[in-house]
């Protein structure tokens, strides 16, 4: 009997309607003809005439791999010449390894999904960056090596074998904290950039828990300039402690199971309770991206003295009503005494 193929994940939204908010703002896209980077405004200001079912990061990427020729079809109606640039294996680039087995990390599995042979990051993943110094840079630098196969020969860009992996894991993980121990598969490194995306690519794969990762640099640096890299990988910051003192399980179902005992649906606590000081998820709130766009002072003090109200309350009634109060006063459209001289919602929840 014949087996029915699974379709994929049906899109939040339509290719069309995302092109059309796109071409609402096309003239605020670029900046000299070049588009304009993922951490520009503009990007969050496009995720929110969308409802948010796009992110301002997958909005930016979209455009910048010309994804459903977005970039192109902007570009034409801007009268921006627009060279068609698509990243691809060629005899120019290199696939280093240290191990060249796993090729189905290739796909990165259900992390990073393919659209139009290009790479498109998901919402289960976080997107890193960090930089190295060019003093380290120079230390697994690639260069040119030809190689002879039978009668061809073919040259690639090649990394120092054993030292790049340990300079940019060290990087990575002295910047960001995570407890995966990774082990670095392969890179590719391009000879001729026009004819890639990046200049080098790699893929990892942390041993203990399966986490993986795949990791880019944009553009090679220039001599004296650091080397930006960015990594897409899960966030497992707790998740080795979460395992490691809670019967093995993971962070998400610890919360799972704490959470069920705060609405009184379970009794059985964990065997131990993990603690996050209020300052460190402060400090957490405060770095995220949304937050850090907001210009008014005032706005970005209310979210976050409403946060501390709500890590600070002791009893579940208390944090039910402040969630509420401060619901009410971000989603409420009338504010103070109205017409008719009665209190509006958002007045009385302050």
């Amino acid at each position: 009997m014949e087996q029915k193929k699974k379709r994929g994940r049906k899109p939040a939204i339509d290719s069309n309607s995302i092109f059309n908010v796109l071409e609402e703002h096309k003239f605020e896209l670029f900046d000299n003809e070049k588009l304009k980077s993922n951490t520009h405004p503009i990007w969050t200001k496009i995720s929110e005439k969308l409802n948010f079912k796009v992110k301002p990061l997958n909005l930016f990427i979209s455009v910048y791999k010309d994804l459903h020729h977005f970039q192109t079809k902007l570009k034409e109606s801007l009268n921006i010449e627009h060279p068609c640039i698509v990243e691809q294996t060629t005899d120019e680039e290199n696939v280093s390894s240290e191990s060249d087995e796993d090729t189905e990390e290739e796909n990165f599995d259900n992390h990073v999904e393919l659209l139009d042979g290009r790479r498109v990051i998901d919402d289960s993943t976080t997107l890193f960056d960090f930089y190295i110094p060019f003093e380290k840079y120079l230390e697994f630098k690639p260069s040119i090596i030809e190689y002879r196969q039978k009668h061809k020969r073919r040259k690639y860009n090649v990394f120092k074998q054993n030292i790049w992996s340990d300079i940019i894991n060290d990087a990575f993980l002295s910047e960001h904290k995570l407890p995966c121990n990774f082990i670095y598969k392969r890179n590719k490194v391009s000879i001729d950039k026009s004819r890639s995306n990046y200049f080098f690519t790699f893929h990892a794969k942390c041993k203990d828990c399966d986490n993986k990762l795949f990791g880019w640099s944009d553009n090679e640096p220039n001599d004296g300039d650091p080397i930006y890299i960015n990594i897409q990988t899960k966030n497992t910051k707790g998740c080795a402690m979460s395992r490691a003192f809670c019967d093995g399980i993971s962070i998400r179902s610890y919360l799972d199971n704490c959470f069920n005992i705060l609405v009184g649906q379970d009794r059985q606590l964990p065997q131990c309770f993990i603690r996050i000081d209020v300052a460190h998820m402060m400090k957490i709130f405060c770095r995220l991206k949304p937050l850090a766009g907001i210009k008014n002072k005032h706005l970005k003090n209310f979210y976050v003295r409403g946060l501390r109200l709500l890590l600070t309350s002791d009893e579940m009634d208390e944090f039910k009503n402040i969630l509420t109060s401060l619901l009410t006063v971000m989603m409420s459209e009338k504010d103070g005494w109205l017409a008719d001289k009665s209190i509006s919602p958002a007045e009385s929840s302050r």
